[in-house]
Parts: structure tokens; sequence; C-alpha cells
């Protein structure tokens, strides 16, 4: 685990992309891109448009393959295909501008702490009701 609050960021590691991202535990590798996508999709969208919103919920919420969503939404597969990678990147810039889901782990992980370092018992009253948000 990383430390620094680099929200989101690539980092070059022998030839290869890897995401990471701030959790509850500081900066995290991403391995799973499904569960990455859905924690940006269930804070950002609403920003996205209806075809973009339908396909990512269709594709990582409910684990439909390209055919199953292109056959729900009645549009090609490589529409489909299309309109994940829009969602993808709108989603990903929203987080890069805005650091919603970074910020609230970041949050969350503060609430932890406080709740392992605390004896005053308003103060880890206050802790548990952040962490229960």
């Amino acid at each position: 685990l990383l430390h620094r609050s680099s929200d989101l960021s690539y980092f070059l590691y022998s030839r290869c992309f890897f995401r990471y991202f701030l959790t509850e535990r500081g900066l995290c590798a991403v391995e799973d891109r499904r569960a990455y996508l859905s924690l940006l999709y269930d804070c950002y969208a609403g920003a996205l448009s209806d075809r973009c919103r339908d396909a990512l919920d269709l594709y990582y919420n409910d684990d439909l393959s390209l055919a199953e969503v292109a056959e729900h939404l009645g549009i090609t597969r490589q529409g489909v295909r299309d309109a994940l990678q829009r969602g993808q990147e709108q989603l990903e810039f929203l987080e890069r501008a805005l650091g919603f889901v970074a910020r609230e782990a970041e949050y969350k992980r503060a609430a932890r702490c406080i709740l392992e370092q605390s004896t005053d018992e308003a103060v880890r009253a206050a802790a548990e009701r952040i962490l229960a948000l």
C-alpha cells in the first residue's frame, strides 16, 4: 500500500499501466477493474448520458456480456463497446476532476483511525456516524 494522496493516477511499472486509487487503507492497485468502475458508476452515474449509463449498469452491475447488453438495448455489440468506452472515460475524467470516490475513502480511513486511537466516547460516536454514511 502506498499512502500518498495522489487521488487517481497511472503509474508506469515494467511497461504496464496499473491503476491506483485511494481506499480506506490507503492508495491501492485496482486489479479488478469491474469493482473500480462500479464504484465510480455509483458516484457519477447521474452525469452520464442515458445510453452510457444503461450500458455500464448492465455490463458492470448486472454482469451481462456485450451481446446480452446489445440485445437488451437494441444496438450492436460495437455500439455497446463504444458506449462502455465513452462511459468509462467520462467516469474517470469526473473522478480526476472531482475526486469524490477517493475523498470518501480518505474520510472513512480517517474515521477508522480515530476509532482505533480515541478513548473519548463523543469522538468515537462521531467517527462511527461518518463510517455509517
